[in-house]
Protein backbone atom coordinates (compact mmCIF):
# COMPACT_ATOMS: atom_id res chain seq x y z
CA UNK A 1 0.00 0.00 0.00
CA UNK A 2 0.87 3.50 -0.81
CA UNK A 3 1.68 5.43 2.55
CA UNK A 4 1.71 9.16 2.96
CA UNK A 5 4.11 11.22 4.44
CA UNK A 6 3.42 14.54 3.40
CA UNK A 7 0.40 17.12 3.36
CA UNK A 8 0.27 19.54 -0.03
CA UNK A 9 0.36 23.16 0.79
CA UNK A 10 -3.11 24.21 0.16
CA UNK A 11 -3.80 21.53 3.43
CA UNK A 12 -1.35 22.99 5.62
CA UNK A 13 -2.28 26.67 5.02
CA UNK A 14 -6.17 25.18 6.29
CA UNK A 15 -4.07 23.61 9.08
CA UNK A 16 -2.74 25.97 10.61
CA UNK A 17 -4.65 28.40 13.47
CA UNK A 18 -6.65 27.29 15.80
CA UNK A 19 -6.94 23.55 16.16
CA UNK A 20 -9.83 22.23 14.61
CA UNK A 21 -11.84 18.72 15.80
CA UNK A 22 -11.58 15.46 13.78
CA UNK A 23 -15.15 16.53 12.05
CA UNK A 24 -13.67 19.39 10.59
CA UNK A 25 -10.63 18.08 9.62
CA UNK A 26 -11.89 14.81 7.45
CA UNK A 27 -14.39 17.72 5.84
CA UNK A 28 -10.88 19.37 4.74
CA UNK A 29 -9.81 15.94 3.54
CA UNK A 30 -12.76 15.25 1.56
CA UNK A 31 -12.63 18.36 -0.59
CA UNK A 32 -8.58 18.29 -0.78
CA UNK A 33 -6.44 17.14 -3.85
CA UNK A 34 -4.99 13.65 -3.51
CA UNK A 35 -2.36 12.56 -5.43
CA UNK A 36 -0.89 9.33 -6.64
CA UNK A 37 2.38 10.18 -5.02
CA UNK A 38 1.20 10.45 -1.60
CA UNK A 39 2.07 13.73 -0.63
CA UNK A 40 -0.74 14.39 2.14
CA UNK A 41 -1.11 14.89 6.25
CA UNK A 42 0.64 11.83 7.31
CA UNK A 43 -3.00 10.38 9.43
CA UNK A 44 -4.72 7.69 9.62
CA UNK A 45 -8.46 9.51 8.83
CA UNK A 46 -11.16 7.25 7.92
CA UNK A 47 -12.87 8.94 5.66
CA UNK A 48 -9.99 9.16 3.26
CA UNK A 49 -9.42 5.45 3.68
CA UNK A 50 -12.47 5.08 2.15
CA UNK A 51 -11.83 7.25 -0.63
CA UNK A 52 -8.86 5.55 -1.47
CA UNK A 53 -8.29 2.15 -0.68
CA UNK A 54 -5.25 1.77 -1.31
CA UNK A 55 -3.38 4.39 0.45
CA UNK A 56 -2.44 4.01 3.71
CA UNK A 57 -2.79 6.68 6.65
CA UNK A 58 -0.39 7.11 10.02
CA UNK A 59 -1.99 7.80 13.08
CA UNK A 60 -3.12 11.14 13.84
CA UNK A 61 -4.24 13.31 16.40
CA UNK A 62 -4.15 17.04 16.88
CA UNK A 63 -0.67 16.96 18.98
CA UNK A 64 0.78 15.77 16.39
CA UNK A 65 -0.71 17.63 13.67
CA UNK A 66 1.02 21.13 16.36
CA UNK A 67 4.04 19.10 15.71
CA UNK A 68 3.83 19.07 12.46
CA UNK A 69 3.51 22.99 11.94
CA UNK A 70 6.17 23.82 14.34
CA UNK A 71 8.41 21.85 12.10
CA UNK A 72 7.36 24.00 9.32
CA UNK A 73 7.57 27.11 11.27
CA UNK A 74 11.08 26.55 12.83
CA UNK A 75 14.40 27.96 11.57
CA UNK A 76 17.68 27.17 12.46
CA UNK A 77 18.85 30.88 11.88
CA UNK A 78 16.32 32.70 13.94
CA UNK A 79 16.58 29.60 16.85
CA UNK A 80 20.93 30.37 16.57
CA UNK A 81 20.06 34.38 16.88
CA UNK A 82 18.08 33.98 19.68
CA UNK A 83 20.47 31.52 21.40
CA UNK A 84 23.55 33.92 20.74
CA UNK A 85 21.37 37.06 22.19
CA UNK A 86 20.28 34.80 24.87
CA UNK A 87 24.09 33.67 25.70
CA UNK A 88 25.48 37.34 26.02
CA UNK A 89 22.68 38.55 28.21
CA UNK A 90 22.94 35.82 30.27
CA UNK A 91 27.59 36.12 30.25
CA UNK A 92 27.05 39.80 30.79
CA UNK A 93 24.72 39.29 33.50
CA UNK A 94 26.89 36.99 35.44
CA UNK A 95 30.20 38.25 35.21
CA UNK A 96 28.76 41.64 36.02
CA UNK A 97 27.67 40.13 39.47
CA UNK A 98 29.86 37.35 40.32
CA UNK A 99 33.36 38.07 38.47
CA UNK A 100 34.12 41.67 39.22
CA UNK A 101 32.94 41.28 42.69
CA UNK A 102 35.01 39.78 45.62
CA UNK A 103 32.86 39.44 48.01
CA UNK A 104 35.04 37.19 50.40
CA UNK A 105 36.43 40.07 52.18
CA UNK A 106 32.95 41.58 53.31
CA UNK A 107 32.49 38.34 54.61
CA UNK A 108 35.21 37.85 56.71
CA UNK A 109 34.44 41.63 57.87
CA UNK A 110 31.04 40.89 58.50
CA UNK A 111 31.78 37.68 60.18
CA UNK A 112 34.09 39.39 62.53
CA UNK A 113 31.65 42.10 63.65
CA UNK A 114 29.06 39.37 64.20
CA UNK A 115 31.04 37.69 66.76
CA UNK A 116 31.67 41.25 68.76
CA UNK A 117 28.34 41.94 69.06
CA UNK A 118 27.03 38.60 69.67
CA UNK A 119 25.95 38.71 73.72
CA UNK A 120 28.50 36.05 75.60
CA UNK A 121 25.56 35.62 77.79
CA UNK A 122 21.60 35.85 77.62
CA UNK A 123 19.82 39.03 77.91
CA UNK A 124 17.50 39.04 81.08
CA UNK A 125 17.25 42.22 83.02
CA UNK A 126 18.30 45.91 82.06
CA UNK A 127 21.38 45.06 83.65
CA UNK A 128 22.45 42.75 81.03
CA UNK A 129 21.50 45.35 78.58
CA UNK A 130 23.54 47.41 79.69
CA UNK A 131 27.09 45.40 80.23
CA UNK A 132 26.15 44.24 76.81
CA UNK A 133 26.83 47.41 75.52
CA UNK A 134 29.97 48.70 77.92
CA UNK A 135 31.48 45.33 77.09
CA UNK A 136 30.77 44.60 73.21
CA UNK A 137 29.82 48.02 71.92
CA UNK A 138 31.92 50.26 73.69
CA UNK A 139 35.34 48.80 73.01
CA UNK A 140 34.44 49.08 69.21
CA UNK A 141 34.84 53.12 69.47
CA UNK A 142 37.55 52.75 71.59
CA UNK A 143 39.22 50.73 68.40
CA UNK A 144 42.02 53.07 66.56
CA UNK A 145 44.89 51.99 64.45
CA UNK A 146 46.64 55.72 65.63
CA UNK A 147 46.30 55.21 69.50
CA UNK A 148 46.01 51.50 69.51
CA UNK A 149 43.90 50.91 72.58
CA UNK A 150 44.39 47.04 73.74
CA UNK A 151 40.39 46.66 74.29
CA UNK A 152 39.54 48.18 70.47
CA UNK A 153 39.30 47.32 67.22
CA UNK A 154 42.77 47.66 65.63
CA UNK A 155 42.43 45.82 62.59
CA UNK A 156 41.85 47.10 59.29
CA UNK A 157 42.22 50.86 59.49
CA UNK A 158 38.33 50.35 60.78
CA UNK A 159 36.74 54.20 61.38
CA UNK A 160 34.04 54.81 63.10
CA UNK A 161 33.09 58.37 62.34
CA UNK A 162 29.29 58.48 63.20
CA UNK A 163 29.08 57.02 66.63
CA UNK A 164 26.14 54.69 67.95
CA UNK A 165 23.05 55.05 68.72
CA UNK A 166 20.30 53.96 70.61
CA UNK A 167 16.64 53.55 69.63
CA UNK A 168 13.60 52.64 72.30
CA UNK A 169 9.97 51.95 71.57
CA UNK A 170 7.66 51.74 74.33
CA UNK A 171 3.99 50.30 74.82
CA UNK A 172 1.35 52.45 77.38
CA UNK A 173 -0.04 50.54 80.15
CA UNK A 174 -3.28 48.69 78.97
CA UNK A 175 -6.48 46.67 80.87
CA UNK A 176 -5.26 43.47 82.80
CA UNK A 177 -7.34 40.59 81.67
CA UNK A 178 -10.69 40.35 83.51
CA UNK A 179 -8.93 36.92 85.42
CA UNK A 180 -6.66 39.29 87.00
CA UNK A 181 -9.15 41.98 87.94
CA UNK A 182 -11.16 38.95 89.54
CA UNK A 183 -8.27 37.49 91.30
CA UNK A 184 -7.38 41.13 92.27
CA UNK A 185 -10.72 41.37 93.42
CA UNK A 186 -10.64 37.95 95.59
CA UNK A 187 -7.40 39.13 97.38
CA UNK A 188 -5.30 36.52 95.71
CA UNK A 189 -2.79 38.89 94.00
CA UNK A 190 -1.91 42.53 94.87
CA UNK A 191 -3.09 44.85 91.79
CA UNK A 192 -1.10 44.68 88.70
CA UNK A 193 -0.73 47.16 86.10
CA UNK A 194 -0.31 45.39 82.35
CA UNK A 195 1.61 46.42 79.48
CA UNK A 196 0.14 45.42 76.34
CA UNK A 197 2.28 44.10 73.08
CA UNK A 198 3.67 46.62 70.39
CA UNK A 199 2.14 46.96 67.27
CA UNK A 200 2.57 50.28 64.78
CA UNK A 201 -0.16 52.13 66.30
CA UNK A 202 0.34 51.10 70.08
CA UNK A 203 3.27 52.89 70.61
CA UNK A 204 3.82 55.76 73.55
CA UNK A 205 4.96 59.04 72.24
CA UNK A 206 5.61 60.69 75.36
CA UNK A 207 7.86 59.02 77.78
CA UNK A 208 6.56 57.86 81.12
CA UNK A 209 7.02 56.20 83.95
CA UNK A 210 5.23 52.96 85.18
CA UNK A 211 2.70 54.46 87.07
CA UNK A 212 2.35 57.67 84.53
CA UNK A 213 4.49 59.50 86.24
CA UNK A 214 6.64 62.06 84.43
CA UNK A 215 10.15 61.83 84.55
CA UNK A 216 12.00 64.49 86.30
CA UNK A 217 15.57 66.42 86.99
CA UNK A 218 16.58 65.28 83.34
CA UNK A 219 20.16 65.53 82.42
CA UNK A 220 20.43 67.73 79.69
CA UNK A 221 23.04 65.13 77.94
CA UNK A 222 20.69 62.27 77.95
CA UNK A 223 17.47 64.65 77.50
CA UNK A 224 17.11 63.52 73.95
CA UNK A 225 16.63 59.83 75.62
CA UNK A 226 13.13 61.32 76.69
CA UNK A 227 12.30 62.64 74.13
CA UNK A 228 10.14 61.35 71.26
CA UNK A 229 11.17 61.68 67.51
CA UNK A 230 8.92 60.62 64.80
CA UNK A 231 9.97 58.63 61.46
CA UNK A 232 10.61 61.84 59.67
CA UNK A 233 12.91 63.29 62.39
CA UNK A 234 14.72 59.88 63.42
CA UNK A 235 15.03 59.36 59.71
CA UNK A 236 14.36 55.36 60.40
CA UNK A 237 12.65 52.99 58.42
CA UNK A 238 10.12 50.17 59.27
CA UNK A 239 12.26 47.73 60.85
CA UNK A 240 11.79 43.96 60.94
CA UNK A 241 12.29 41.85 64.06
CA UNK A 242 12.36 38.18 65.02
CA UNK A 243 8.41 38.90 66.63
CA UNK A 244 7.02 41.93 64.47
CA UNK A 245 7.63 44.90 62.12
CA UNK A 246 8.83 48.12 64.20
CA UNK A 247 8.07 51.85 63.17
CA UNK A 248 10.73 54.18 62.74
CA UNK A 249 9.73 56.30 65.45
CA UNK A 250 11.21 56.04 69.17
CA UNK A 251 13.52 57.71 72.10
CA UNK A 252 16.96 58.20 70.71
CA UNK A 253 20.28 59.40 71.65
CA UNK A 254 23.82 59.21 69.71
CA UNK A 255 26.78 58.97 70.95
CA UNK A 256 29.70 60.48 69.40
CA UNK A 257 32.79 59.20 71.21
CA UNK A 258 33.23 56.39 73.32
CA UNK A 259 33.49 58.63 76.42
CA UNK A 260 29.74 60.18 75.65
CA UNK A 261 28.83 56.40 75.41
CA UNK A 262 30.06 55.45 78.73
CA UNK A 263 28.57 58.29 80.24
CA UNK A 264 25.29 58.00 78.70
CA UNK A 265 24.68 54.36 79.84
CA UNK A 266 25.59 55.21 83.33
CA UNK A 267 23.05 57.97 83.24
CA UNK A 268 20.32 56.11 82.03
CA UNK A 269 21.03 52.82 83.65
CA UNK A 270 21.00 55.05 87.00
CA UNK A 271 17.49 56.27 85.96
CA UNK A 272 15.99 53.03 84.78
CA UNK A 273 15.42 53.97 81.38
CA UNK A 274 14.52 50.56 80.17
CA UNK A 275 11.64 49.18 82.24
CA UNK A 276 8.77 47.37 81.87
CA UNK A 277 7.09 49.19 79.17
CA UNK A 278 10.08 48.56 77.06
CA UNK A 279 9.31 46.50 73.80
CA UNK A 280 12.75 47.12 71.75
CA UNK A 281 15.47 48.76 71.96
CA UNK A 282 17.63 49.09 68.80
CA UNK A 283 22.05 49.67 68.78
CA UNK A 284 23.19 50.66 65.88
CA UNK A 285 26.92 52.11 64.45
CA UNK A 286 28.94 52.24 61.77
CA UNK A 287 32.46 51.40 61.00
CA UNK A 288 34.49 52.38 57.73
CA UNK A 289 37.33 49.96 56.52
CA UNK A 290 39.93 52.50 54.80
CA UNK A 291 41.68 49.30 53.38
CA UNK A 292 38.56 48.02 51.72
CA UNK A 293 36.27 51.33 51.05
CA UNK A 294 33.64 49.96 52.27
CA UNK A 295 31.21 50.90 55.31
CA UNK A 296 29.58 48.07 57.44
CA UNK A 297 26.41 49.04 59.24
CA UNK A 298 25.36 47.13 62.42
CA UNK A 299 22.35 47.24 64.28
CA UNK A 300 21.30 44.59 66.90
CA UNK A 301 18.22 44.15 68.22
CA UNK A 302 16.51 43.21 71.30
CA UNK A 303 12.61 42.33 72.06
CA UNK A 304 11.07 42.77 75.58
CA UNK A 305 8.31 40.28 74.97
CA UNK A 306 5.68 40.36 77.52
CA UNK A 307 6.50 37.48 78.84
CA UNK A 308 9.57 38.50 80.05
CA UNK A 309 12.24 37.15 77.84
CA UNK A 310 14.77 39.03 75.13
CA UNK A 311 15.19 38.15 71.95
CA UNK A 312 17.97 39.37 70.69
CA UNK A 313 18.75 39.72 66.91
CA UNK A 314 22.19 41.14 65.28
CA UNK A 315 22.08 42.30 61.62
CA UNK A 316 25.54 43.12 60.15
CA UNK A 317 25.30 44.50 56.20
CA UNK A 318 28.27 45.74 54.13
CA UNK A 319 27.66 48.83 51.49
CA UNK A 320 30.06 49.82 49.21
CA UNK A 321 29.24 53.45 48.48
CA UNK A 322 31.90 54.18 45.60
CA UNK A 323 30.53 51.55 43.16
CA UNK A 324 31.93 53.16 40.23
CA UNK A 325 35.28 54.54 40.51
CA UNK A 326 36.55 55.00 37.32
CA UNK A 327 39.87 54.46 38.22
CA UNK A 328 41.03 50.77 36.21
CA UNK A 329 40.02 49.10 33.51
CA UNK A 330 38.22 46.96 34.91
CA UNK A 331 35.85 49.43 36.49
CA UNK A 332 35.08 50.43 32.98
CA UNK A 333 34.36 47.25 31.64
CA UNK A 334 31.99 46.44 34.72
CA UNK A 335 30.00 49.39 33.35
CA UNK A 336 29.99 47.99 30.03
CA UNK A 337 28.90 44.73 31.14
CA UNK A 338 25.90 46.82 33.37
CA UNK A 339 24.96 48.53 30.56
CA UNK A 340 24.73 45.34 28.17
CA UNK A 341 22.50 43.88 30.55
CA UNK A 342 20.36 46.84 30.59
CA UNK A 343 20.21 47.15 26.72
CA UNK A 344 19.65 43.34 26.71
CA UNK A 345 16.83 44.06 29.52
CA UNK A 346 15.25 46.22 26.85
CA UNK A 347 15.52 44.33 23.75
CA UNK A 348 13.95 40.77 25.51
CA UNK A 349 11.01 43.02 27.00
CA UNK A 350 10.00 44.85 23.19
CA UNK A 351 10.31 40.69 21.87
CA UNK A 352 8.33 40.32 24.61
CA UNK A 353 6.13 43.02 24.29
CA UNK A 354 5.30 42.30 20.78
CA UNK A 355 4.75 38.17 21.05
CA UNK A 356 2.34 39.48 23.49
CA UNK A 357 0.21 41.65 21.25
CA UNK A 358 0.42 38.76 18.46
CA UNK A 359 -0.82 35.88 20.86
CA UNK A 360 -3.04 37.49 23.07
CA UNK A 361 -2.66 37.08 26.80
CA UNK A 362 -4.61 34.21 27.15
CA UNK A 363 -1.92 32.35 24.71
CA UNK A 364 1.42 33.83 25.56
CA UNK A 365 0.57 33.03 29.48
CA UNK A 366 0.78 29.22 28.52
CA UNK A 367 3.83 29.12 27.54
CA UNK A 368 5.91 28.33 30.67
CA UNK A 369 8.90 30.09 29.06
CA UNK A 370 6.86 33.13 28.31
CA UNK A 371 5.93 33.07 32.06
CA UNK A 372 9.99 32.68 33.27
CA UNK A 373 10.76 35.75 30.71
CA UNK A 374 7.79 38.00 32.19
CA UNK A 375 9.26 37.50 35.82
CA UNK A 376 13.03 37.61 35.11
CA UNK A 377 12.08 41.02 33.60
CA UNK A 378 10.21 41.94 36.35
CA UNK A 379 13.21 41.16 38.87
CA UNK A 380 15.34 42.55 36.24
CA UNK A 381 13.82 45.60 36.04
CA UNK A 382 13.39 45.86 40.03
CA UNK A 383 16.70 45.95 40.31
CA UNK A 384 17.84 48.83 37.73
CA UNK A 385 15.49 50.73 39.80
CA UNK A 386 16.70 50.02 42.83
CA UNK A 387 20.55 50.26 41.47
CA UNK A 388 19.82 53.85 39.87
CA UNK A 389 17.70 54.95 43.46
CA UNK A 390 20.99 53.47 45.55
CA UNK A 391 23.58 55.02 43.22
CA UNK A 392 22.07 58.54 43.00
CA UNK A 393 22.06 58.20 46.98
CA UNK A 394 25.58 57.14 47.46
CA UNK A 395 26.98 59.66 45.20
CA UNK A 396 25.28 62.73 46.91
CA UNK A 397 26.72 61.06 49.79
CA UNK A 398 30.43 61.06 48.59
CA UNK A 399 30.25 64.27 47.17
CA UNK A 400 29.32 65.05 50.64
CA UNK A 401 30.74 63.03 53.39
CA UNK A 402 28.83 65.69 56.50
CA UNK A 403 25.61 64.31 55.45
CA UNK A 404 26.70 60.84 56.04
CA UNK A 405 24.32 59.69 59.11
CA UNK A 406 23.76 56.17 61.01
CA UNK A 407 20.19 56.25 59.49
CA UNK A 408 21.05 56.96 55.99
CA UNK A 409 23.36 54.14 55.51
CA UNK A 410 21.35 51.85 57.50
CA UNK A 411 18.45 52.71 55.17
CA UNK A 412 20.92 52.26 52.41
CA UNK A 413 22.34 49.03 53.57
CA UNK A 414 18.73 47.56 53.79
CA UNK A 415 17.86 48.71 50.03
CA UNK A 416 21.02 47.53 48.98
CA UNK A 417 20.45 43.99 50.31
CA UNK A 418 17.06 44.23 48.67
CA UNK A 419 18.46 44.45 45.51
CA UNK A 420 20.62 41.65 46.31
CA UNK A 421 17.56 39.64 47.18
CA UNK A 422 15.96 40.48 43.33
CA UNK A 423 19.23 40.20 41.01
CA UNK A 424 20.00 36.66 42.91
CA UNK A 425 15.93 35.51 42.18
CA UNK A 426 16.77 36.89 38.32
CA UNK A 427 20.26 34.63 38.36
CA UNK A 428 17.88 31.68 39.10
CA UNK A 429 15.65 32.36 36.22
CA UNK A 430 18.28 33.37 33.47
CA UNK A 431 20.41 30.12 34.41
CA UNK A 432 16.72 27.82 34.43
CA UNK A 433 15.45 29.01 31.29
CA UNK A 434 18.91 28.12 29.66
CA UNK A 435 17.00 24.69 29.58
CA UNK A 436 14.85 26.74 26.31
CA UNK A 437 17.89 25.86 24.45
CA UNK A 438 17.74 21.91 24.96
CA UNK A 439 17.12 20.84 21.85
CA UNK A 440 21.49 20.68 21.36
CA UNK A 441 21.24 17.45 21.23
CA UNK A 442 18.95 14.13 21.49
CA UNK A 443 19.54 13.76 25.16
CA UNK A 444 19.01 17.11 25.98
CA UNK A 445 16.04 16.73 24.18
CA UNK A 446 14.38 13.73 25.85
CA UNK A 447 14.98 14.87 29.03
CA UNK A 448 13.62 18.68 28.34
CA UNK A 449 10.36 16.79 26.35
CA UNK A 450 10.09 14.87 29.61
CA UNK A 451 10.00 17.70 31.94
CA UNK A 452 7.16 19.64 29.78
CA UNK A 453 5.27 16.35 29.74
CA UNK A 454 5.17 15.56 33.29
CA UNK A 455 4.87 19.41 34.32
CA UNK A 456 0.58 19.07 34.71
CA UNK A 457 1.10 16.11 36.97
CA UNK A 458 3.80 17.47 38.72
CA UNK A 459 1.93 20.45 39.89
CA UNK A 460 -0.73 18.52 41.03
CA UNK A 461 1.06 16.41 43.05
CA UNK A 462 2.82 19.59 44.37
CA UNK A 463 -0.57 20.65 45.99
CA UNK A 464 -1.14 17.49 47.06
CA UNK A 465 2.11 17.72 48.99
CA UNK A 466 2.01 21.65 50.16
CA UNK A 467 -1.51 20.62 51.35
CA UNK A 468 -0.21 17.99 53.81
CA UNK A 469 2.72 20.00 55.14
CA UNK A 470 0.07 22.48 56.11
CA UNK A 471 -1.78 19.88 57.78
CA UNK A 472 1.20 18.84 59.68
CA UNK A 473 2.51 22.30 60.40
CA UNK A 474 -0.63 23.36 61.73
CA UNK A 475 -0.38 19.84 63.93
CA UNK A 476 2.83 20.73 65.02
CA UNK A 477 1.86 23.59 66.19
CA UNK A 478 -0.85 22.65 67.94
CA UNK A 479 1.19 19.82 69.63
CA UNK A 480 4.61 21.17 70.04
CA UNK A 481 3.99 24.71 70.15
CA UNK A 482 4.35 25.16 74.01
CA UNK A 483 7.65 23.06 74.49
CA UNK A 484 9.51 23.72 71.22
CA UNK A 485 10.56 26.85 69.74
CA UNK A 486 10.81 25.60 66.28
CA UNK A 487 6.66 24.59 66.50
CA UNK A 488 6.16 27.99 68.07
CA UNK A 489 4.32 29.47 65.03
CA UNK A 490 3.26 28.05 61.30
CA UNK A 491 5.86 29.92 59.90
CA UNK A 492 8.45 27.90 61.91
CA UNK A 493 6.57 24.54 62.12
CA UNK A 494 6.63 24.74 58.19
CA UNK A 495 10.80 25.39 58.09
CA UNK A 496 10.95 22.33 60.69
CA UNK A 497 8.80 20.04 58.56
CA UNK A 498 10.69 20.55 55.32
CA UNK A 499 14.25 19.84 57.28
CA UNK A 500 12.43 16.83 58.56
CA UNK A 501 12.24 15.53 54.57
CA UNK A 502 16.11 15.29 54.79
CA UNK A 503 16.28 13.98 58.05
CA UNK A 504 17.24 17.31 60.19
CA UNK A 505 15.00 16.45 63.39
CA UNK A 506 15.74 15.34 66.83
CA UNK A 507 13.25 12.33 67.76
CA UNK A 508 14.14 12.03 71.63
CA UNK A 509 13.18 16.10 71.55
CA UNK A 510 9.68 15.32 69.86
CA UNK A 511 9.08 12.04 72.49
CA UNK A 512 9.55 14.42 75.83
CA UNK A 513 7.68 17.21 74.43
CA UNK A 514 4.76 14.79 74.02
CA UNK A 515 5.63 11.32 74.81
CA UNK A 516 2.31 10.30 73.48
CA UNK A 517 2.03 11.14 69.61
CA UNK A 518 5.46 12.89 69.75
CA UNK A 519 6.82 10.12 67.47
CA UNK A 520 4.19 8.62 65.96
CA UNK A 521 3.42 12.55 64.42
CA UNK A 522 6.96 12.43 63.06
CA UNK A 523 6.68 8.67 61.57
CA UNK A 524 3.06 9.63 59.71
CA UNK A 525 5.17 12.83 58.58
CA UNK A 526 7.80 10.80 56.78
CA UNK A 527 6.13 7.87 55.53
CA UNK A 528 3.41 10.00 53.39
CA UNK A 529 5.93 12.94 52.78
CA UNK A 530 8.72 10.72 51.40
CA UNK A 531 7.51 6.77 50.81
CA UNK A 532 4.59 8.17 48.97
CA UNK A 533 4.78 11.41 47.42
CA UNK A 534 8.34 10.86 47.01
CA UNK A 535 7.69 7.78 45.03
CA UNK A 536 4.72 9.13 43.06
CA UNK A 537 7.17 11.89 42.01
CA UNK A 538 9.49 8.94 40.37
CA UNK A 539 7.04 7.07 39.24
CA UNK A 540 5.13 9.93 37.08
CA UNK A 541 8.72 11.10 35.72
CA UNK A 542 9.68 7.58 34.60
CA UNK A 543 5.95 6.86 32.93
CA UNK A 544 6.91 10.02 31.03
CA UNK A 545 10.30 9.80 29.86
CA UNK A 546 9.29 6.21 28.83
CA UNK A 547 6.71 7.36 26.61
CA UNK A 548 8.82 10.32 24.87
CA UNK A 549 11.79 7.01 24.33
CA UNK A 550 8.77 5.07 22.57
CA UNK A 551 7.22 7.90 20.49
CA UNK A 552 10.75 10.19 20.14
CA UNK A 553 10.21 10.53 16.74
CA UNK A 554 6.94 11.38 16.59
CA UNK A 555 6.97 13.92 20.10
CA UNK A 556 10.35 15.70 19.61
CA UNK A 557 11.64 18.31 17.28
CA UNK A 558 14.70 17.16 15.59
CA UNK A 559 18.20 18.33 17.32
CA UNK A 560 19.65 21.28 15.95
CA UNK A 561 23.29 19.37 15.97
CA UNK A 562 21.62 17.15 13.43
CA UNK A 563 20.08 19.77 11.15
CA UNK A 564 23.41 21.64 11.68
CA UNK A 565 24.76 18.31 10.32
Amino acid sequence: PLRVSRQPASFAMKSRGRPKSRSAWEGEFENSDLSEQGSLSPRRVKTAEQQLPGVEFEQWSPRQDLKELKREKFSLRSWMFELTAFLVFLGAFTASTMMFKDRSQTHFLEALFREKIQPANPIRQPEDFWKFVETNVAPVLQGDNITGTPNGTIFGNLRIPIGVRIRQIRVPEADCARTSARMEAAGMIEKTTCYASIGITTTETEYTLPGGALPTDIPSSVAGAYSWSDALVSDEILQFGTMGLYPGSGFLIDSKNVAQLLSTVALLKERNWVDMKTRVIFVGFEVYSANLDIWLTSRTIFEWLPSGVVIVFPQVRAVYLDRYKFESTWDHILLGLEFTVAFMMVWHLVQELVELSTLGPSRYLRSFWNIMEVLNLIFLGTTCFLRVKDSLKMQALIANPALITSPKLQNLAFWVSQEDNCISLSALVMWVKLLKFARLTSRLNRIAATLERALPDILALLFIFVVALVAFSITGVLIFGSDLPEYGGFLGALGAQYDALFGNFDSARLYNANRFIGQFFMCAWLTISVLVLLNLLIGIMAHHYSIVCQHEGSLLEPPIFSQVA
